[in-house]
């Protein structure tokens, strides 16, 4: 343990140092200024090993508070193996610290069985991570490739409503709206519904993910028909986009024959037949760049009508577009007949657990989620009476945003409540964990 993390603060560099030191507010004896990185990577040594005086007032190991409290593994923590696991963290585009703090996370066994090699690397300026998964046979790059497309439960929740990422400002307006017409309905009356919207696949997208009792098969057909519309109307802005393009290229050409005429003008004052003829070239090339303005316009308008496009995204999208287009047309017939046999559930409020938060954005989880309770630090102590009445047995806290001596004193008057602690980095992420607390993971 100690020769890896030893190993890891010798591929520090000097920002990485500093941001290690800020998080545990400490700073290199004898140095007002900036230190060496040198003296640096020996005093987070000493943090690690709690030989400082801050670090042994510490109730938590900083080594494990800095190791399992720093980068997420992710998709790595879907390998299948050791060498997996390196194969893909090869691939990772992070400094090779990071790297190391990874395999420590991952496996501290691992890092130790490695570090031998590591250390060999480096003394002999090579690239430390260049490991590659070998695969034998046909049937196991299928195997492999099963295992990393395989959604779990709470990965097929979350993906529904990571669909919502790809609509713009305006879309966003509008999905609200389609959710509250269609929030009430049940399957008959959004079929009768879907036949004549005019947004269908918005509500397509808001039914699927307003219905989570629905089957899998049911919601991805849903959210299909809603990626289908959405590569319709990009393909649509893409088109009108090309055309706008072609007019500026000529306007540019346009004008810059103009320029070259003004210039041949000027060239000819002495000659008026010259001057003449070439006044009428320049009056008719003048009405040309009017005309072409105004057409650049209206179809700058026609595009703004289209919706907000990320054109960002639109290449990214382009295979993803093409691949649906393909099978839409019998997804839409399956879809049809799953419309036949649903059910519907209402969902009533959920009193066992709420969600404590500090000051961070969940408008949108609460939108999503209006089931569950939400409440901000500075009114618990209103709510938490009536909470309790109620039968609230459990609070999951955001962690991030609090200062620890708050989160101490909260927790101490929670009086037997069972609490988790959580850190939101995006909607994404409390959208993925709100949906494994309601089945009660």
């Amino acid at each position: 343990m100690s020769e890896a993390i030893d190993f890891y603060v010798s591929l520090l560099d000097d920002k990485s140092a500093d941001e290690i030191l800020q998080k545990f507010k400490e700073t290199v004896p004898g140095f007002s200024k900036q230190p060496p990185l040198k003296l640096k990577k020996n005093h987070i040594i000493q943090i690690f090993k709690r030989q400082t005086l801050k670090s042994k007032r510490r109730k938590v190991d900083p080594f494990l508070q800095h190791f399992y409290n720093g980068q997420d593994l992710n998709d790595l923590s879907e390998a299948t193996s050791n060498e997996d696991f390196l194969a893909r963290l090869s691939c990772k585009n992070i400094p090779d610290h990071l790297k190391v703090a990874l395999i420590i996370k991952y496996d501290i066994k691992l890092a130790e069985e490695i570090l031998p090699e590591l250390q060999r690397k480096l003394e002999n300026n090579e690239k430390l991570f260049d490991y590659t998964l070998e695969i034998q046979t046909d049937e196991e790059a299928l195997r492999l490739l099963n295992q990393n497309l395989y959604l779990y439960a709470h990965q097929k929740e979350s993906l529904f409503k990571s669909a919502l990422l790809l609509l713009s400002n305006e879309q966003i307006k509008q999905f609200k709206i389609e959710h509250n017409k269609v929030k009430t309905l049940s399957p008959k009356e959004f079929y009768v519904y879907y036949q004549s919207a005019l947004e269908y696949g918005l509500s397509s997208l808001a039914y699927a993910i307003q219905r989570d009792n629905l089957d899998y098969t049911t919601r991805y057909g849903l959210v299909l028909n809603f990626l289908y519309d959405l590569a319709r109307k990009g393909k649509a802005a893409v088109d009108e986009l090309e055309k706008s393009q072609i007019h500026k290229v000529k306007l540019q050409e346009v004008e810059g024959s103009l320029k070259e005429l003004k210039l041949k003008l000027k060239s000819a004052e002495e000659s008026s037949k010259e001057l003449a003829a070439a006044q009428r070239s320049v009056n008719n090339l003048q009405k040309e760049i009017r005309d072409i303005k105004v057409t650049l316009t209206n179809k700058e308008l026609e595009n703004r009508k289209l919706g907000e496009i990320n054109t960002s995204k639109i290449e990214e999208q382009k295979t993803l577009y093409q691949t649906i287009i393909r099978e839409k047309d019998q997804e839409i017939l399956n879809l049809r007949h799953q419309l036949e046999s649903w059910k519907v559930d209402i969902t009533e409020k959920i009193n066992s657990f709420c969600v404590l938060y500090e000051s961070s954005d969940v408008s949108l989880a609460q939108y999503l989620f209006p089931e569950v309770i939400f409440v901000t630090f500075k009114d618990w102590e209103k709510q938490k009476d009536s909470l309790i009445k109620n039968g609230l047995t459990r609070i999951y806290i955001q962690q991030n945003g609090i200062s620890s001596k708050k989160l101490f004193a909260l927790q101490k008057s929670l009086n037997g409540i069972q609490y988790s602690t959580f850190v939101m980095h995006d909607h994404k992420s409390l959208i993925e964990l709100l949906s494994i607390w309601k089945r009660g993971e």
